[in-house]
């Protein structure tokens, strides 16, 4: 299995991000301390506190074995790489 960060670089790289589930956008941002807040039905929504005065968020649907739509990939991979959570392609550690 390829290690979140190399799975969140491709994610990055794709124009039209497809064939990714919840389960992959759930274990990388489970990897950059992001956490799910408690939501009813299908949509999840990921916090992460940057500073007292700024949280990420990153919504999801959870769509049980199905693929994610790319809009949501790549608004996660927009929201992560704005703030310098994209691994850098020489960063080949194994997580």
């Amino acid at each position: 299995m390829a290690s979140w960060k190399k799975l969140l670089r491709e994610m990055a790289e794709h124009p039209k991000p497809v064939n990714y589930t919840y389960d992959d956008a759930a274990r990388i941002l489970r990897h950059l301390d992001f956490r799910v807040s408690d939501a009813e039905g299908s949509h999840r929504v990921w916090k992460r506190k940057i500073d007292e005065h700024t949280t990420l968020r990153v919504s999801l649907v959870d769509s049980g074995h199905g693929k994610l739509k790319s809009v949501y990939v790549k608004k996660m991979v927009q929201i992560l790489n704005a703030h310098g959570l994209v691994p850098e392609e020489t960063d080949n550690a194994v997580d």
